[in-house]
């Protein structure tokens, strides 16, 4: 018998807070762009996170500095461009901004919009009093050797009566988005918000609920396993068949794109069926 790794005691609502990992990027905070209905542009965070680029305009689908004429160079990897124009300027009234947060980026449209997203640059048409809302969609992005993760060890009980709806696997290193969702009358159990699995296994237990018996020998994936599945592997939901055996081992990749591993028990006798759900996640 191989046993799964301890459950971390950290809480993440208990004030306390993970030292040492020098490596980490945190999550960035949401940050918003405002443009009022006289086509003014305000924004809530400081520039630590965001450098304005100035007035901007396009000539020929090329974005210039207005000042000049000179074209905008993208920026370097993990720097997201935002070039946030007035619908009926005809891209040539624009504000631009350099996100630098180092990691990927979500860009929330509340309002009218038309889109147009380049190589690290997105560029909005926007209407007087709309917004634009940055939020953080995941891991680093950076080139050369990866950083040491950090560890966030889960587990829950998805029962008629348990508490447990919608779960964070990263709840405990600072997550901010669900990765799994348990119907609570049909006994469903499936990803949510564009977290993925793939590589299935299957084995038998001497007990329904295995987390109350010995386990058999896991062939437990490493992070590099589930790095390395092809993109086209990877699904959004279970299938019925997945989930029909007394232990179930999957990869993961969460909704804030870290990589880990499940060890789902699985109890059909109950109404609805029942399951103990085992999460081990790598953080970047």
């Amino acid at each position: 018998m191989v046993p799964l790794p301890a459950i971390l005691a950290v809480s993440c609502h208990s004030g306390s807070r993970p030292v040492g990992y020098f490596s980490y990027q945190p999550p960035i905070i949401p940050i918003i762009f405002t443009i009022s209905t006289d086509g003014k542009f305000s924004i809530n965070v400081g520039t630590h996170l965001v450098t304005p680029l100035g007035p901007i305009s396009f000539s020929a689908g090329i974005a210039e500095n207005s000042r000049d004429r000179k074209p905008v160079p993208i920026e370097s990897v993990g720097v997201t461009q935002l070039i946030i124009c007035q619908v009926g300027s005809y891209h040539q009234a624009c504000r631009g901004y350099a996100i630098r947060t180092g990691r990927w980026v979500r860009i929330a449209l509340n309002g009218r919009f038309q889109q147009t997203i380049e190589d690290g640059r997105v560029s909005i048409d926007a209407y007087p009093g709309s917004t634009v809302k940055v939020t953080d969609a995941g891991m680093p992005v950076t080139l050369g050797p990866r950083p040491s993760a950090r560890i966030d060890v889960e587990d829950f009980d998805f029962s008629a009566t348990s508490p447990y709806t919608e779960v964070d696997l990263e709840q405990n290193q600072n997550g901010w988005e669900d990765d799994l969702a348990y119907d609570h009358v049909t006994g469903s159990l499936q990803p949510i918000n564009g977290t993925q699995v793939t590589d299935i296994q299957h084995y038998a237990a001497t007990k329904s609920i295995f987390h109350t018996s010995g386990l058999p020998t896991l062939n437990l994936p490493d992070e590099y396993d589930c790095a390395q599945t092809k993109p086209n592997a990877w699904r959004r939901s279970f299938t019925a068949a997945d989930l029909k055996a007394d232990i179930i081992v999957s990869c993961i990749v969460t909704a804030e794109k870290d990589f880990g591993y499940l060890v789902i028990g699985r109890d059909p006798t109950a109404k609805p069926i029942t399951y103990y759900v085992y999460s081990y996640t790598w953080v970047r």
